[in-house]
Parts: structure tokens; C-alpha cells; sequence
């Protein structure tokens, strides 16, 4: 399984996809134990998506609920 963390189509200006792409470049370049491993960067209905690895984690927003 893997995540696609995707650039909102609204927010698509040419500024967020650069920074966008850095972020590829940064964390593709990591290859380390405990950080997810980014399998690409694809075009994706009419935007771009990070393909990344599936970690099988909690939801940021579910932390409370396992406390």
C-alpha cells in the first residue's frame, strides 16, 4: 500500500509546486531508519501527488484516542 499526499487543485500555483517538488527531492534523497520512503512524484488528476510509503500508522488527528 502507499499514500499520495496530492496538491489541491486550488493551491496549484507555480510557488507551492516548486516547494513541492524540493520536498520530493529532500526525502527521496533520505534513505534512514524511522523515515518513510518516498516511492515518487506523478502526475495526478490534473495536479502532482508524492507517492509515499504505507507505514500502517494512527491518523494525527486519532493520537488523543490512544492516550
Amino acid at each position: 500500500m502507499v499514500i499520495l499526499k496530492i496538491i489541491k487543485y486550488e493551491s496549484s500555483n507555480i510557488e507551492y509546486i516548486t516547494e513541492f517538488k524540493h520536498e520530493y527531492e529532500i526525502s527521496n534523497s533520505l534513505n534512514l531508519p524511522g523515515v518513510i520512503q518516498v516511492y515518487g512524484l506523478e502526475n495526478y488528476e490534473n495536479t502532482i501527488a508524492l507517492v509515499l510509503e504505507d507505514i500502517q500508522g494512527y491518523f494525527i488527528l486519532n493520537v488523543d484516542a490512544i492516550w
